[in-house]
């Protein structure tokens, strides 16, 4: 398995959402839409960052960090990262995510 390196949380960021899945496998579809998603991403104020790894055993961890909960839920909300939603299990065979409060670290 990938050693994962210690990630710090960046300055500003107060929330994270983890996103595992398992992957079945990626396509050009999938890679085009990660570019989507990343641009809307960025028009989200309280978004901050991202950062994601792949297993050799196909274990995919994303790791995004936010300034508050409302930018989380507008990105919940947003068509076009509900839109590639859709096409999750055609990549995904399982996947889960979790929202935690940064309280220290």
């Amino acid at each position: 398995m990938t050693q994962i390196p210690k990630l710090q949380p960046p300055q500003g960021a107060r929330f994270t959402v983890i996103f595992t899945a398992k992957v079945i496998a990626y396509d050009e579809e999938y890679e085009k839409s990660v570019e989507r998603l990343q641009a809307e991403l960025k028009k989200i104020d309280g978004f901050v960052t991202i950062n994601s790894v792949c297993s050799d055993d196909n274990l995919e961890i994303a790791v995004s960090y936010w300034k508050d909960l409302e930018s989380i839920k507008q990105w919940g909300q947003n068509e076009v990262h509900r839109e590639v939603m859709k096409n999750y299990r055609k990549w995904y065979s399982d996947f889960h995510l979790e929202i935690c409060e940064i309280v220290s670290s």
